[in-house]
């Protein structure tokens, strides 16, 4: 076993010192061969990869155009969410800088027209004159005409009742709207000039209130006298009427009162006494009646 077994190394020992003499003599065709190999290899790999890359291509391109408008989709959100944020801001920094600009210039041209103001204003004065007197020489050239004249002066007159009548229209809307508040508005400033009228009246009765009441007692004495006087002259008119209607009823009541005594009496046999009695009532209206034609003027029967 021994020797089988060193002579199986002497002859791989010798076996392999061939191929090494061997592969040294070939060795520059084999880096040849190889290095053509690997060329072949990676020919076919970069065809390999370029017929995927080809066969990707389309998709990668819509990919990253996809890729980009996503990237600049959020750039320019950003960009718009910062400038919302800040709009606010810019805008009232760009109206205080107009603001700003707008004053210095209006000082500076204010600044310069200090000293020319007097012959801007007759400059000024000098073209609106010129400009008032072409046109009112156009205007006196056109309206000149006899024709032209009577129609502007129709329309003058035309135009302006349509402007009256719309002015009124107006007007009369206006007040039929606010026609409840004039009417109560009204009404108010009545009871507060009444007010005032019944004030001012009432501090001038008061004022003169003892006058007043002096007034009245004087023409209430006036008209009791007025009235005393005219049932006095209606009184001395019906005097003898009067007198007359008392005489008859007075005559009547006596002969009643006759009879019922005369028949007492005779009932009860008093004849002498009733003889007495019908001397003293003739008497008594003997005396009456002389009296009555006797009596001074202005005296009455009953005081």
């Amino acid at each position: 076993m021994l020797a089988q077994s060193l002579a199986r190394g002497y002859l791989t020992r010798k076996a392999d010192t061939a191929l090494h003499g061997r592969i040294r003599l070939a060795e520059r065709h084999i880096l040849r061969f190889q290095a053509v190999c690997r060329t072949l290899l990676v020919t076919r790999r970069l065809a390999r990869l370029r017929q995927t890359r080809l066969a990707l291509t389309a998709w990668a391109v819509s990919l990253q155009s996809a890729s980009r408008a996503v990237i600049v989709r959020q750039r320019w959100q950003l960009h718009l969410w910062h400038v919302r944020a800040t709009v606010n801001c810019f805008i009232g920094l760009q109206a205080q800088i107009r603001g700003v600009l707008q004053r210095r210039r209006y000082y500076r041209l204010k600044s310069a027209l200090r000293g020319t103001i007097s012959v801007v204003k007759k400059l000024q004065a000098a073209s609106r004159a010129q400009v008032a007197r072409k046109s009112h020489s156009e205007i006196r050239k056109t309206f000149s005409q006899t024709v032209v004249m009577s129609s502007v002066i129709a329309l003058q007159a035309q135009i302006r009742s349509r402007l009256t009548q719309k002015s009124i229209l107006r007007k009369l809307a206006r007040l039929k709207r606010r026609e409840e508040a004039f009417t109560r508005l009204q009404a108010q400033c009545r009871g507060v000039l009444m007010r005032r009228r019944l004030r001012t009246q009432l501090a001038k009765l008061e004022d003169v209130s003892h006058i007043v009441i002096r007034i009245q007692a004087a023409v209430r004495t006036f008209m009791a006298r007025k009235r005393l006087l005219s049932l006095i002259r209606g009184l001395r008119k019906a005097t003898p009427m009067v007198v007359g209607f008392q005489a008859r009823a007075r005559a009547n009541i006596a002969r009643q009162k006759h009879e019922a005594v005369t028949k007492a009496l005779v009932e009860r046999k008093t004849i002498v006494s009733v003889g007495n009695l019908q001397a003293f009532a003739n008497l008594n209206s003997s005396c009456l009646m002389l009296w009555v034609c006797n009596r001074p003027s202005g005296v009455h029967l009953y005081g």
